[in-house]
């Protein structure tokens, strides 16, 4: 039979060891309190009565933002568990309550962690700017989710496409409009002796320079064709204009 010493030492050093612990010990505070701090998801295997804890839960959201989830309807609703949850992992707002999708600290502590967390905000978070704009720059792609207004606006539509220039994909602009921006990109971060391509997908991000002038330009035209060949065939086109045979390039 296990003892209070020996259980307390398993589950700081794996939290979901609660799963396997039996009885009293499971419902007891200071045994838990040790396992969501160690394993925040460990927040599901305790009594509905500890999670509605706030000292315990809100050990949890430390430790993981999701584990609100586990949490009791009425600590979901609790503005300082949510704040602490969403900072830890922004997608945790899909477990906030409707009205705390609304408040603007928690909806834009939730976006800049995770763009995508726009998603789940209230449609009037969605149409502020600011929360948009954070959205984007933690992830371009999170346009899709900002109201019609803001994926018409220009200025939200480049800082999105600067992210990520698939962000094009969730813009309600003309071609034509769309087609000035990429433009004003490809000029803006591909200066002549230096070029960045990394603009075009952070995920291949590394700060090194393209060295050789060809190579800049096939990657950019790559890009540009896997992206939507016939929407960007102009721009791209526009792009290789920037770039005349004996370019000075980076050394």
């Amino acid at each position: 039979m296990e003892n209070y010493e020996t259980v307390l030492a398993a589950v700081k050093e794996n939290g979901d060891y609660l799963v396997r612990v039996k009885g009293d010990l499971r419902e007891n505070k200071s045994i838990v309190l040790a396992a969501v701090t160690k394993c925040g998801d460990a927040l599901r295997y305790v009594s509905n009565q500890l999670k509605g804890d706030q000292e315990i839960v809100l050990a949890a959201v430390n430790e993981n933002g999701r584990a609100l989830r586990f949490a009791s309807k009425d600590l979901q609703k609790n503005e300082r568990i949510t704040l602490a949850a969403v900072s830890q992992d922004g997608d945790a707002l899909c477990s906030a309550s409707e009205d705390l999708k609304n408040i603007k600290k928690i909806v834009l502590a939730a976006v800049t962690k995770c763009g995508d967390a726009l998603r789940y905000a209230s449609y009037q978070c969605k149409s502020n700017k600011e929360i948009v704009l954070a959205a984007i720059n933690e992830n371009g792609r999170a346009l899709a989710f900002a109201s019609e207004a803001l994926r018409k606006d220009p200025e939200v539509v480049l800082e999105a496409m600067k992210e990520n220039l698939a962000a094009s994909e969730y813009s309600l602009l003309s071609h034509e409009e769309t087609k000035a921006l990429l433009h004003r990109i490809s000029v803006e971060f591909f200066p002549f002796g230096e070029y960045h391509l990394t603009i075009f997908d952070k995920q291949r991000r590394d700060g090194s320079n393209i060295k050789q002038n060809q190579q800049s330009l096939k990657e950019i035209l790559s890009y540009f064709s896997v992206t939507d060949a016939s929407r960007f065939s102009q721009v791209s086109k526009e792009t290789k204009e920037l770039f005349e045979p004996g370019l000075k390039v980076a050394k």
